[in-house]
C-alpha cells in the first residue's frame, strides 16, 4: 500500500484535480488570472476544501497564484453560498469526501 499523501502541495494538487473533474474544467483555469465564473467558482471550492484539510491560508495563496486575502475571500463566499443552498452544501462535503479518500489512499 502506498504511503498517504503528506505535503501542503500534493494535497492541494489533488483538491484540484478533483474540483475540476467536477466542474468539468481543464485545471489550468483554476490557475487562470482570469474571471471566468465557474473558474472562479471552482478555485474558491478549492480554497474552502483547501482550509478544512486545515492547511494554512499562505500555502494555498502560494499554491493558486492569489493573495491570501483572496483565499479568505473564496473560504467566505463559499460558506455564504453553503449556509443557503443545500445542493451546493452537499456538493461540496462531497467533494470533501472524495479528496478525503484520495488521500487516505
Amino acid at each position: 500500500m502506498p504511503a498517504p499523501c503528506n505535503t501542503e502541495k500534493e494535497k492541494l494538487k489533488i483538491i484540484t484535480e478533483i474540483v475540476a473533474d467536477h466542474y468539468q474544467l481543464p485545471i489550468s483555469s483554476i490557475f487562470s488570472k482570469g474571471r471566468i465564473n465557474n473558474a472562479v467558482y471552482a478555485r474558491g471550492v478549492c480554497c474552502y476544501i483547501a482550509c478544512s484539510l486545515d492547511i494554512h491560508t499562505q500555502p494555498v495563496s502560494d499554491y493558486y497564484g492569489r493573495e491570501r486575502s483572496n483565499v479568505s475571500h473564496h473560504k467566505s463566499m463559499v460558506n455564504q453560498v453553503i449556509s443557503v443552498d443545500l445542493e451546493f452544501r452537499k456538493t461540496v462535503f462531497s467533494l470533501i469526501n472524495k479528496v478525503h479518500a484520495q488521500l487516505i489512499r
